[in-house]
C-alpha cells in the first residue's frame, strides 16, 4: 500500500467519522474506524519500517517562514540546507534567549 493512501484514508478516518443522528450504535462505528486506522498503521510500518529512536542532539534551528534557514550546534552556525559554516564562535556553553517576534 502507497503511504500517500495510506496516511489519506487514516486522516479522512479521523477527521470526517461516520456518525449521524440516524446510526444505530455510533460506538461501534467508531471502533471500526479505529481498527481500520490501526490496519493501515500496521501495513505502513511493515512496508516502510517501524519507529526509530532519534540520537539526543541539542541544536537551534533558526529562519521561519521565507528567511534564511540556519542551524546552530556546537559553537557552529550553519547554513541550514548547504551545511556551510557562516559563523562560528569557541563556546562553554550555548544559551538561547528569546525576544518577542519583530516584525
Amino acid at each position: 500500500m502507497r503511504p500517500i493512501i495510506a496516511t489519506t484514508s487514516m486522516l479522512l478516518g479521523l477527521c470526517a467519522p461516520s456518525l449521524g443522528a440516524d446510526s444505530p450504535d455510533p460506538w461501534r462505528e467508531l471502533a471500526a474506524e479505529r481498527d481500520a486506522y490501526r490496519k493501515n498503521l500496521v501495513e505502513v510500518r511493515a512496508e516502510y519500517g517501524g519507529a526509530y529512536r532519534l540520537p539526543a542532539v541539542d541544536f537551534f534551528l533558526f529562519g521561519m517562514g521565507g528567511r534564511e534557514k540556519f542551524v546552530y550546534a556546537h559553537g557552529e552556525l550553519r547554513h541550514a540546507l548547504s551545511g556551510k559554516v557562516v559563523r562560528s564562535w569557541h563556546a562553554a556553553e550555548a544559551f538561547l534567549y528569546l525576544l518577542e517576534a519583530q516584525q
